[in-house]
């Protein structure tokens, strides 16, 4: 019996146990190094969740206030920040529709740059059966970094004989915060 007791406590103290055959086990196991996995399964799940949330671009519809247009020639800045009403780091600007007023022709022209090229031209011919035909031939890129730096940076030039007044529906794609 002492001999059976003896090597008994020696499996005991060594902590190392080998089986051969099928081993079947009922109840639960508890292990810190499975605990800790488990937590930190849970913990990268929680991070690929929320870097797939922050980092989805959406496009948003923007209208803008009415825009008094009257000076033919120069260039206005426009306040595409206001318009959004919260700070994003990158945008891409398209014009989605456009309402001008007046009875003569009207070309409006927006830019990331005065320097050009123009990125949306807007035409109204009152007199054709399409009166407003908008051409965006590029995105305009909106950065902030840019936009700190030298200020408002998104132009609108117009050719017109009249002073106009237009509303802009604006399509902007960014990464939106929640």
């Amino acid at each position: 019996m002492r001999i059976l007791l003896i090597l008994f406590m020696g499996f005991v103290i060594s902590q190392e146990l080998q089986i051969e055959g099928d081993l079947n086990v009922t109840g639960t196991i508890e292990s810190v190094t499975i605990d800790s996995l488990n937590q930190l399964i849970l913990e990268l799940q929680t991070q690929i969740a929320g870097m797939q949330i922050e980092n989805r671009l959406e496009t948003r519809i923007f209208t803008t206030n009415s825009i008094a247009l009257s000076q033919q020639g120069v260039y206005i800045p426009f306040d595409i920040q206001s318009l959004i009403g919260t700070e994003v780091e990158h945008a891409f600007i398209s014009v989605f529709d456009a309402d001008i007023d007046g009875e003569e022709f009207a070309s409006i022209n927006l830019a990331d740059t005065m320097n050009g090229p123009y990125e949306i031209r807007i035409d109204r011919f009152p007199q054709q059966y399409l009166p407003i035909t908008i051409k965006n031939i590029g995105l305009i890129t909106y950065t902030k970094e840019v936009y700190d730096t030298y200020g408002n940076y998104i132009f609108i030039w117009v050719s017109t004989p009249e002073v106009v007044n237009v509303i802009l529906t604006l399509a902007i794609t960014a990464q939106f915060p929640n």
